[in-house]
């Protein structure tokens, strides 16, 4: 992974490498991303602030490794409660 200055750029790279196929937006995962650098600084004991353009001084590569786990969990667990309610749902229906 890429050392990267811009949120946009670290979800570029989280989209072409985790999520091409998902159905999920680079513009979700941008918007994430810029949204919720706040937990990542209660997470790890670190002040990041974004710009308007979405840059953040500062990030080196273990906290955007950090941020991006950080999305694929939210992710993995969006998915999966999408998945348990459709199941709960049909059979509830069925």
């Amino acid at each position: 992974m890429a050392l990267y200055t811009n949120l946009a750029n670290l979800a570029n790279d989280i989209f072409v490498n985790e999520l091409d196929s998902t159905g999920a937006s680079l513009s979700s995962v941008s918007g994430w991303l810029n949204e919720n650098l706040g937990m990542l600084n209660t997470y790890i004991y670190t002040s990041f602030s974004g710009s308007n353009n979405g840059d953040v001084s500062g990030m080196g590569l273990e906290e955007q490794d950090i941020y991006k786990e950080m999305y694929l969990y939210h992710h993995r667990a969006f998915e999966l409660a999408k998945i348990c309610f459709n199941y709960f749902f049909f059979r509830l229906v069925n």
